[in-house]
C-alpha cells in the first residue's frame, strides 16, 4: 500500500483532496483498508468514513481538518 502524499493526491478545494484508488495500489475488487497512511496535514492517518452517493470511499484525517476521497478507478 502507497502513502498518501502531495506527489500522488490532488487538493481540489482547501482541506479536500482526491486520489485513485490504482495510485494506492488497490487492485479492483479489493477492500478499502480500514486506514491510510500520510504525511499530509497533522500527518494522523486518514480512517475510513463511508461510501459516498458516487460509491467514492470518504476518508477523514485522525484529530484534523482533512478529506480523502478514493476513486474507484
Amino acid at each position: 500500500m502507497t502513502d498518501v502524499t502531495r506527489q500522488n493526491a490532488e487538493e481540489v478545494e482547501v482541506h479536500h483532496w482526491y486520489i485513485d484508488a490504482s495510485d494506492l495500489q488497490i487492485k479492483p475488487g479489493d477492500p478499502y483498508p480500514v486506514s491510510l497512511t500520510t504525511d499530509l496535514g497533522n500527518g494522523r492517518p486518514f480512517v475510513f468514513r463511508h461510501f459516498d452517493a458516487n460509491q467514492t470511499a470518504v476518508y477523514e484525517q485522525e484529530f484534523g481538518c482533512l478529506v480523502l476521497k478514493v476513486w474507484n478507478d
